[in-house]
C-alpha cells in the first residue's frame, strides 16, 4: 500500500467514526454563502466549524474535513503561511480561497 493510500484509508476510518459531525461540518462549509471568496487556513476553518458544530471525536477528523473540501473544490489553495497556534511551531500551512 502506498503512503497516500494508507493516509486516505486512515482518514476515511476516522471520518466514518465521526458520526453526524462529518456531515454537519461538511454541509456547513459547503453551504454557507458568507464564506465564498474568503481566504482561510485550516485553523480558520477549524475555529469556524467548532464554534457552530463542535469538535470531532478525534483531531485527525479535521484533516479529513479539509481534504474532502479540497476534493470537492470548495477550497482552492492559493498560498502558504505560518500557523498561529504555538503548538504548531510556526509550520507552513495552506491558505485556501473558499470557492
Amino acid at each position: 500500500m502506498s503512503g497516500e493510500a494508507g493516509r486516505d484509508e486512515g482518514i476515511g476510518r476516522v471520518l466514518d467514526n465521526a458520526g453526524t459531525w462529518k456531515h454537519r461540518s461538511r454541509n456547513l462549509v459547503m453551504n454557507t454563502d458568507e464564506l465564498t471568496g474568503r481566504l482561510m487556513t485550516g485553523e480558520d476553518i477549524r475555529l469556524y466549524v467548532s464554534q457552530r458544530v463542535g469538535s470531532p471525536h478525534h483531531h485527525n477528523a479535521w484533516g479529513g474535513l479539509i481534504m474532502g473540501l479540497v476534493k470537492r473544490k470548495r477550497l482552492v489553495e492559493v498560498d502558504r503561511v505560518k500557523m498561529r497556534d504555538p503548538r504548531s511551531h510556526a509550520r507552513k500551512t495552506p491558505v485556501y480561497r473558499v470557492s
